[in-house]
């Protein structure tokens, strides 16, 4: 693992950037059909795939380190680790990754935190001057809580 110090913070977001942007292959535009090498579904079904195995062959370790980041420290690395923990329950047909935040918790402290979110919620929208990054981590949360909610499991957690 990495150390705490700045530098290393700053190598761990750009390595969520670099995982997001991995899993994020495969993903196709379906609404432009005049690019050329544009993946048909298929191809990027099994791509993505391919890359959510990728990221479980590392097992829980990773998963437990990616819900820390989610919960703690720099805004920015927040922000993107929630991006990635999104991203993997969309890909995780399954439900491994959603069971597992569940059951350690993550999902519930993610929900409670919402109710904490409001002051900053308010003081953003009725201060000028108000933290806008506040913002983008709220909304990260946001789309990881409505993407385990439109899961037939995320639903029923």
């Amino acid at each position: 693992m990495l150390t705490s110090g700045a530098g290393s913070q700053t190598i761990r977001t750009n390595l969520y950037a670099a995982l997001l942007a991995y899993l994020k292959i495969g993903m196709t535009d379906l609404g432009s059909k005049d690019q050329g090498g544009v993946l048909d579904l298929s191809e990027g079904a099994r791509l993505q795939q391919a890359n959510l195995e990728v990221v479980q062959s590392y097992g829980t370790n990773l998963l437990e380190v990616v819900a820390r980041d989610a919960t703690t420290g720099h805004d920015v690395r927040r922000m993107l680790a929630l991006a990635v923990l999104d991203e993997l329950v969309g890909l995780d047909r399954a439900a491994g990754t959603l069971r597992f935040i569940s059951s350690q918790g993550f999902l519930r402290h993610l929900v409670e935190s919402l109710s904490a979110d409001q002051a900053g919620l308010t003081e953003l929208l009725t201060k000028p001057g108000g933290n806008v990054r506040f913002l983008y981590v709220l909304e990260a949360k946001l789309g990881l809580l409505v993407r385990a909610a439109s899961h037939p499991v995320g639903a029923e957690l």
